[in-house]
């Protein structure tokens, strides 16, 4: 007998949505460590790195 599958789109979005929730509040627990640490975050599109403060995005080199 086949699965009635009517639910499984709002199940498969009300899953995406409570781990999207989650990642984001653990992006901003690491953001906050970071801080704490002194360290800045730098935004490359999907890809984020944290580097130490007082180097530059362009060169990575020191702010002196």
């Amino acid at each position: 007998m086949p699965r009635d599958r009517s639910g499984d789109e709002l199940y498969y979005m009300e899953t995406i949505m409570h781990l999207s929730m989650r990642l984001a509040a653990a992006l901003q627990r690491l953001q906050a460590v970071g801080r704490d640490r002194g360290m800045k975050w730098v935004d490359r599109g999907l890809s984020c790195r944290a580097m130490p403060a007082g180097q530059s995005k362009a060169n990575g080199k020191g702010a002196d």
